[in-house]
């Protein structure tokens, strides 16, 4: 292949090696390009390519994955997929999964995405209705996670949803935190 994007080839065959990966896709960075958007409809194609009827797939957090979802709506009707979520905190989820054009089966884990305590944490984890949607979610046939980046500044979801301020993330920063998942 001749092209400008050749670099990329080169680097989804590393990875793929390295981590022993079944399916990757690098995307070039492009000028004026939002970003999220061809992330989330590359992963919509790939999943595409290897969700079948009925299957399960489990969502992460983040406005990648959530574009991602936008996109494989249609594909998430006909095929039958069913949902699991990986995190708690509805409403950015029901936010996502609202804009879904297709009906479907949806699992949520019945806990905030942050405990304000190691104990309450704990709790949760230990509560019957979190532990079965858990063991859903280990079961699922794939999943989609996004992967932010803690240097986002204002543009991290995790700030823009309201899970952390900005001096908490200045000071996970600090700490070496790079990215969430």
């Amino acid at each position: 292949i001749n092209s400008r994007f050749e670099g990329c080839l080169e680097y989804e065959n590393a990875l793929r090696n390295h981590f022993a990966l079944q399916n990757i896709r690098v995307l070039p960075a492009l000028p004026d390009a939002d970003i999220g958007l061809r992330l989330g409809i590359g992963a919509a194609h790939m999943l595409m390519e290897s969700l079948r009827p009925q299957q399960l797939l489990a969502v992460g957090f983040g406005e990648a994955t959530m574009t991602t979802l936008k996109r494989l709506s249609g594909f998430i009707s006909a095929q039958q997929i069913r949902l699991v979520t990986l995190s708690g905190g509805v409403g950015p989820y029901m936010t996502g999964i609202g804009q879904l054009d297709a009906a479907c089966s949806v699992s949520s884990m019945p806990a905030p995405l942050r405990a304000s305590s190691q104990e309450i944490a704990c709790t949760l984890r230990n509560e019957n209705s979190v532990r079965d949607v858990m063991l859903t979610a280990q079961a699922a046939d794939a999943a989609i996670v996004g992967i932010g980046a803690i240097n986002q500044k204002d543009q991290a979801s995790i700030l823009k949803s309201g899970y952390i301020t900005q001096g908490e993330q200045l000071m996970i920063g600090r700490k070496g935190a790079v990215g969430d998942i």
